[in-house]
């Protein structure tokens, strides 16, 4: 078997194909989801259930904030950037019904890198 999953089978050259195949549009959250520890799923919903107002169907959190607790939880800061944690965490918000926009200060402007979660109207 060569490194591409392509089994040659000496002078008669049979290929043999794995199971493996594409993923589906609708698979993607739960392939996700598997990707990121139950310990930051916790967290966010602790950060967001913290700092939410207009009865629960918002909340702000500091990018910043949001991994110094996963970091407090006993992730690594450099995983959460490099296995990138918090795209995949709010892909998964969207999924449950928030809407999720994170909020970059202009450039030169003053504030912070903020995760904005906005319960989705209802349809």
């Amino acid at each position: 078997m060569n490194g591409h999953g392509v089994e040659r089978s000496g002078a008669q050259d049979e290929v043999s194909v794995s199971v493996v195949r594409p993923i589906r549009p609708d698979e993607v959250i739960k392939a996700k989801r598997k990707r990121v520890p139950d310990v930051a799923i916790d967290t966010i919903n602790d950060l967001i259930a913290r700092y939410s107002f207009s009865n629960g169907t918002m909340a702000n959190l500091h990018e910043e904030d949001v991994i110094e607790s996963l970091a407090t939880a006993g992730l690594d800061r450099d995983e959460i950037i490099k296995r990138g944690y918090l795209d995949n965490i709010l892909d998964l918000y969207r999924a449950e019904g928030w809407n999720v926009e994170r909020v970059v200060p202009r450039r030169g402007g003053k504030g912070v890198t903020t995760f904005a979660f906005r319960a989705q109207k209802a349809r």
